[in-house]
């Protein structure tokens, strides 16, 4: 639908400054909708859920990385990535 307004390019860069403020209104809201109480009571849920949807992002992306040419380690790339802090070299350089 917005895409069929006409001046939509004109819309989006107006409000393209103001995008990270949006997202960041957004998030915010949305975590102070959640219930701390439900989350702490079913907290095995949760974690059982949450390592599930994380199971089959991985499968997904596993099993599509051999037709856009990645090897099937490609979805362990980004985990292992964040999970290692990022230290500066002498000279200001990150590795």
């Amino acid at each position: 639908m917005f895409k069929r307004f006409l001046g939509h390019a004109q819309v989006e860069a107006d409000i393209r400054p103001f995008r990270g403020l949006l997202l960041g209104l957004f998030f915010v809201t949305t975590g102070a909708s959640l219930d701390v109480g439900l989350l702490l009571r079913e907290w095995e849920i949760v974690l059982a859920l949450l390592l599930g949807l994380i199971a089959v992002k991985i499968l997904i992306i596993g099993s599509l990385a051999p037709f856009f040419g990645l090897t099937r380690r490609a979805p362990l790339h980004p985990a292992r990535a964040c999970s290692k802090p990022c230290h500066r070299r002498r000279g200001g350089s990150r590795r």
